[in-house]
C-alpha cells in the first residue's frame, strides 16, 4: 500500500495570529509537508495564490479585514478566482 507524499503538497496557512500560524506550521511539518507559505488574512491570502500554486488551505475562520468564511466564498464563486477547487480546511478557536 502506498503513502500518502504530504512533501509533494504546497500548503498556505491563512491566520491573523502569528503563533497559530506558527503552531499549524509545526503540525504540518510534523506530518512531512515542506512547502508552507503563511499569510495574515483572506486578501493577503488571494495575493499569495496568485504568486504560487497552493494544493491546500489551513484558514481561520475569524480575521479581518477579510475572514476565512469570505475568502471560501471568493474562492468558490468569483470569476477572478485563482482556484476554485482548492480543498480548504477552517480552523476556529470558538
Amino acid at each position: 500500500m502506498m503513502g500518502y507524499r504530504l512533501d509533494r503538497l504546497a500548503v498556505l496557512i491563512v491566520d491573523d495570529n502569528q503563533h497559530m500560524r506558527s503552531l499549524v506550521r509545526t503540525i504540518l511539518e510534523s506530518l512531512g509537508v515542506s512547502q508552507i507559505l503563511e499569510a495574515r488574512d483572506g486578501s493577503h491570502a488571494l495575493e499569495k495564490m496568485s504568486q504560487a500554486q497552493i494544493d491546500l488551505l489551513v484558514v481561520d475562520w475569524n480575521m479581518d479585514p477579510m475572514d476565512g468564511l469570505a475568502l471560501t466564498r471568493h474562492l468558490r464563486s468569483s470569476p477572478d478566482s485563482p482556484d476554485q477547487f482548492v480543498p480548504v480546511i477552517m480552523l476556529s478557536g470558538h
